[in-house]
């Protein structure tokens, strides 16, 4: 019987033991809930700033918990970090376990025997030797040591290209080498290069081999790099490029590997700037500037000098960009007979310059002998501030579609002479009141028609107490032509018309004496002079026009 009840005692005993395990252990871990066993979860952020968390249930964080943990093995409590040492790799690491978070804080550095951490209480321990060799070799620990990242490469204007395939080495802990920071193409990769391909690598490889094919397959490079010929890049065209870095181990040498890069190279040639070539240019008149190989035509910076009043903007004709230059009467005031003038053009790395000279201009008279009280009712403060905020916006707004490519000679709005020109000081006798005329004035007779000086389309059709019954037409690009006084018109906001079509009969609505035809053409709301387009027409250079079936 005794014998019974001894045995029944050892084996109740057997059977709560793991129970009595299991309590011991689950009080110790929630004393000392940073353990392999208690951990369930830890947020690492890395000197970079980058943050990742790791669970302890995915295989792959295993070595990271037991790297990390395994540091507050035997280590020792210190006051302070040592005077006289710097730069500190500072990682953080937030450790959840049994509904707890501590918060860690590791200083480390790429030597082993000077490494800390600070635990959750704040208390301060240094990481004894191989405890800290342990985490230092793992891939963590690569911002540690600088000489661990890959090399980055640039691609003409495409930043960080990835390699496809790579091996890194650099020298780690105790002088020996580790494998480095890796970070591969995930995809297709498609760089932007002009002017040839520009291979720009943070840590300059010691050789460095191309092979370049064409979409339809064919190699047309396959030779180390340095003997790539450029006239491969003369053109817009679409490439496949793989290239290889090797940087070659030496004695100097933090680092060393291998490095295979596989993209898609769009070649986009270097821009080209013309100015279009007119006989005698004189202020009033205006050129168009045209640019060839532009993507992104918004990119595209001008400036003048001497400055001038208009901020050009390129639209797309045939391929090639165009912008329309002014030159104000208002800029030949300011500038005081500054004839030559300068065009620059940036877009990217490419800076062209455009000489442009003007002529001088002689500015004729017109006396005219309005009543006074005629002046005072159409033409005073309040009529003319009515007409520019009535036309200014329509002006002033320019549409991408170039109309007056197709059919670029300017035509006279009417067969009869021209009677006050334009840029001339129009002189009111009898007001005392002289203003530079904007446009042309016609001798016209009653009923005669108006026509549209090019091809475009009816932007505003109006009327306002100056220049009584109005149509402005948009022929794009920044290119308007307006016609008033008017007596009736013919067509309606919206209609594309031809050039030459019949847009209304003259009349002497507004300010104006008998029957008159105002013709004004503007650029960016600037007024302009048509004289010489008539004949020359509103041309671009001529290796453009050429290009894109102009004659």
């Amino acid at each position: 019987m005794k014998n019974r009840i001894v045995t029944l005692a050892i084996v109740a005993a057997i059977l709560v033991m793991p129970t009595i395990v299991a309590l011991t252990s689950f009080i110790y871990s929630k004393s000392n809930p940073v353990t392999a066993g208690a951990v369930s979860k830890l947020v690492l952020t890395l000197p970079s700033g980058e943050s990742e968390t790791y669970l302890k249930t995915d295989k792959d964080s295993k070595s990271l918990y037991n790297a990390l943990i395994g540091m507050h093995k035997n280590a020792k409590k210190v006051s302070s970090l040592p005077t006289g040492v710097s730069g500190f790799s500072v990682y953080k690491v937030s450790y959840s376990s049994y509904n707890k978070v501590s918060e860690y804080t590791y200083y480390l550095s790429s030597d082993s025997s000077k490494c800390f951490y600070r635990d959750g209480s704040g208390k301060l321990f240094r990481i004894e030797k191989k405890n800290a060799v342990s985490f230092l070799k793992t891939e963590f620990a690569t911002d540690v040591f600088p000489n661990a990242s890959q090399p980055t490469l640039n691609v003409g204007r495409t930043d960080n290209v990835l390699p496809s395939s790579i091996s890194w080495k650099y020298i780690g802990i105790n002088g020996t080498y580790a494998d480095g920071d890796i970070n591969k193409a995930n995809g297709s990769q498609t760089c932007v290069v002009s002017g040839g391909l520009q291979l720009d690598f943070d840590i300059a490889p010691d050789y460095i081999y191309a092979v370049i094919k064409n979409q339809a397959g064919a190699t047309v490079f396959d030779d180390e790099y340095e003997n790539i010929d450029p006239s491969l890049f003369a053109d817009n065209t679409v490439y496949d490029v793989k290239v290889i870095a090797k940087w070659y181990k030496t004695e100097n040498r933090s680092n060393y590997g291998e490095a295979e890069y596989l993209f898609t190279a769009n070649v986009q040639s270097p821009p080209v700037f013309y100015v279009s070539e007119h006989a005698s240019l004189k202020y009033g008149d205006f050129v168009i500037v045209s640019a060839k190989n532009i993507v992104d035509p918004s990119l595209i910076t001008f400036s003048a000098e001497p400055a001038i009043e208009a901020k050009p903007v390129f639209y797309e004709y045939g391929g090639y960009y165009h912008a329309i230059v002014p030159f104000s009467l208002k800029d030949e005031s300011v500038n005081k007979g500054e004839l030559d003038y300068t065009f620059t053009l940036t877009y990217g790395d490419t800076v062209r310059e455009l000489p442009v000279t003007l002529e001088k201009r002689s500015v004729g008279k017109d006396y005219q002998k309005i009543e006074k009280t005629t002046i005072e009712e159409l033409r005073n403060e309040t009529t003319i501030a009515e007409f520019n905020e009535t036309v200014a916006p329509y002006l002033g707004a320019h549409e991408e579609k170039l109309y007056w490519m197709s059919d670029n000679k300017i035509m006279d709005p009417t067969t009869r002479k021209i009677r006050s020109g334009f840029g001339i000081n129009i002189i009111l006798e009898k007001a005392g009141i002289t203003y530079s005329h904007e446009g042309v004035n016609y001798y016209v007779k009653d009923g005669d028609s108006v026509k549209v000086c090019l091809p475009g389309k009816v932007v505003y059709v109006g009327e306002t107490t100056l220049s009584g019954r109005t149509v402005i037409v948009e022929h794009g690009g920044g290119l308007k032509s307006l016609y008033a006084h008017m007596s009736s018109t013919n067509v309606t906001v919206g209609q594309e018309i031809g050039k030459g079509t019949v847009i209304g009969i003259v009349g002497s609505t507004g300010f104006c004496t008998g029957t008159t035809l105002h013709f004004g053409l503007y650029v960016y709301g600037t007024p302009v002079r048509y004289y010489n387009y008539e004949t020359e027409g509103v041309s671009v250079h001529s290796t453009v026009a050429e290009a894109i079936g102009l004659k």
